[in-house]
């Protein structure tokens, strides 16, 4: 009988051994696994706050992982993936984050915008879809009004237009032209706010300033509009 319970006892301890070596190397794949921390639609910013901030949150708890914000765009349209990224990096200017944490990844295979927030510790991300590193990968494929000085809130909340925006859309698609049109009152507050504007372009990316064509429209109403306009929608035109 005793020898029948040393035996029991003996293939529990070989079978507790060879569970908990098991139990370590699943543990060690899971750590190793991207994990979807959360994710929301369209530009509503209160939703978008409070993504990040439980994608921080995680990341602070594990010092050593990274996040990766996948934006997954309309329908082949980068614009408003370039909305959505003013917004989210803005919130982590706010909460002083160390940037470098975080990195961006694109896909234009959604019917509506949606953004994904992860935390990998691990190098390899292999979310579902084609995803690529930057949105100059994506074409323009229509004339895009990409903001308007009298618009407010319209596009998120927390959502705020600078030239940084205009002039990043630019460098990024080579092949596109910007036309900023001008409602002023007279030819002269026309030339005073384009030469603004230049200076400004000038000094986030220099080169785009020369891709970038003003038109002055006589109003007592002051308002500025951004058009972006695919090179090839411009020759189609020529051609007509």
């Amino acid at each position: 009988m005793s020898c029948l319970i040393a035996s029991i006892n003996r293939n529990l301890l070989g079978f507790c051994f060879w569970l908990g070596i098991a139990s370590a190397y699943v543990m060690g794949q899971n750590s190793s696994l991207s994990v979807l921390i959360a994710e929301f639609t369209g530009n509503d910013c209160e939703s978008a706050r409070s993504s990040l901030d439980t994608l921080l949150i995680e990341l602070n708890d594990e010092p050593n992982s990274s996040g990766v914000v996948l934006f997954r765009g309309e329908d082949g349209d980068p614009i408003p993936i370039y909305r959505q990224q003013s917004i989210v990096e803005r919130h982590l200017l706010f909460r002083q984050f160390d940037k470098t944490r975080i990195v961006f990844r694109y896909s234009l295979d959604q019917k509506q915008l949606r953004t994904e927030l992860w935390k990998t510790d691990t190098k390899d991300f292999n979310p579902v879809g084609e995803v690529v590193e930057a949105l100059s990968a994506f074409k323009l494929k229509r004339v895009t009004l990409v903001h308007r000085e009298s618009w407010t809130d319209s596009i998120g909340c927390s959502y705020s237009f600078d030239l940084s925006v205009y002039s990043r859309m630019l460098y990024n698609h080579d092949r596109s032209i910007g036309r900023v049109v001008i409602h002023a009152r007279t030819a002269k507050d026309f030339v005073t706010k384009r030469q603004r504007i230049v200076e400004m372009l000038k000094q986030r990316h220099k080169d785009v300033s020369s891709r970038v064509e003003f038109a002055f429209v006589e109003s007592k109403r002051a308002d500025i509009e951004y058009w972006l306009i695919p090179k090839d929608m411009l020759a189609e035109e020529s051609e007509r």
